[in-house]
């Protein structure tokens, strides 16, 4: 057992069942197709290869829109759905959205206790609601092994109650920019690269694309587990430095107009990876980020394509999700830990703060 494998038994003593697989959404597949429940509900503010997921287990698929200006739905809304569909026929998935903790996790396992609930832990390792880590209340954690480990590019892990028969196969291998990452040197290069790269973002029509998500059944290889070992041995002292890093930026972000931080849900500590705020109404997102990428600050746009902009998910929508379609295009997420050294943060706000005010429509 590696360090990765330790830590998560030690921190999920309900979860006795690792399962280790190159993809999640496969994961997730697999854990659907052997459940006889015939309902799956996603929130609609997700990445869509999880709602392909669903659908190609054979599941009836329904997406709850977001609350305004929140990564989570309402928590009353979700409940009448649940009550509505049957407990005993439903499998939940919620997901902690880039390490931002959906705090009613527990209200809704007590309040529901033969549904099947999810916890999509791929961008909030180490978060924490009260004094447990995010996934120790879901019947299921998913969480990733590259999503939040640098140079790894692929790998995911869940944590279950009971076993799930699985068949995986083979390995897959880290590409060569994955391989070189751990020299200084090439990710040097890559950045200088990366800043070169002009970036357009092309507005999409609702139910315009089509997907071609397959499963995937290979088995992460040995640079991601390897990664993921030096990770965990790490993870606290990320913690303490996103900590101190993430104060710092929110209050600079604060006093920049035009700027709206996601709160934090009392009683909850949010994943040590990523602070996320909103563009105001006025202000182009889209340009910021291009901007601010040409100097060499790269913010993530995540997600500007949801499940509602594919064709094959017209009819899984509970109502048409305006404000999971709004929180995309106003979105940005900024990563903690290129921002540990505070001259680097300091240069991001003044970069922010001028790309924000040249981008007032």
């Amino acid at each position: 057992m590696g360090p990765g494998d330790k830590w998560l038994a030690d921190n999920y003593p309900d979860h006795g069942y690792r399962i280790y697989a190159a993809s999640g959404s496969t994961l997730i597949y697999e854990l659907l197709r052997n459940s006889i429940r015939q309902i799956c509900i996603l929130p609609a503010f997700t990445c869509h290869s999880l709602s392909f997921a669903v659908l190609a287990s054979g599941k009836q698929l329904i997406h709850v829109d977001v609350e305004k200006g929140s990564f989570f739905c309402s928590k009353n809304r979700l409940m009448n759905l649940i009550d509505r569909v049957g407990e005993q026929n439903v499998i939940v998935l919620v997901d902690h959205v880039f390490g931002y903790v959906c705090p009613w996790m527990e209200e809704i396992k007590v309040a529901f206790p033969k549904a099947l609930l999810i916890e999509d832990c791929v961008r909030a390792l180490g978060a924490k609601i009260g004094s447990r880590h995010v996934g120790s209340v879901g019947d299921f954690a998913l969480l990733s092994l590259y999503k939040t480990i640098p140079g790894n590019d692929h790998g995911a892990v869940l944590l279950t109650r009971k076993p799930i028969p699985i068949s995986l196969d083979g390995y897959n291998k880290c590409q060569l920019k994955s391989r070189l990452y751990g020299f200084p040197v090439v990710r040097k290069i890559y950045s200088l690269i990366k800043r070169r790269r002009v970036i357009r973002f092309k507005p999409q029509d609702t139910l315009s694309l089509r997907s071609s998500w397959k499963p995937d059944h290979r088995l992460p290889d040995s640079h991601v587990a390897n990664r993921f070992d030096r990770h965990i041995r790490q993870l606290q002292v990320t913690i303490e430095k996103s900590d101190e890093a993430r104060a710092h930026l929110a209050a600079g972000m604060t006093a920049i107009e035009g700027l709206e931080l996601i709160a934090v849900a009392p009683g909850t500590h949010p994943g040590p990876y990523f602070l996320s705020a909103l563009i105001g109404d006025g202000y182009d997102a889209n340009a910021i980020v291009s901007t601010l990428h040409s100097k060499g600050v790269f913010l993530l746009r995540t997600w500007d394509v949801l499940p509602i902009h594919f064709h094959e998910l017209k009819d899984t929508f509970e109502q048409w999700p305006v404000e999971s379609l709004a929180l995309s295009k106003r979105i940005v997420h900024i990563s903690l830990p290129d921002y540990y050294h505070q001259k680097r943060r300091d240069a991001l706000l003044g970069h922010l703060q001028k790309a924000v005010r040249a981008s007032r429509q």
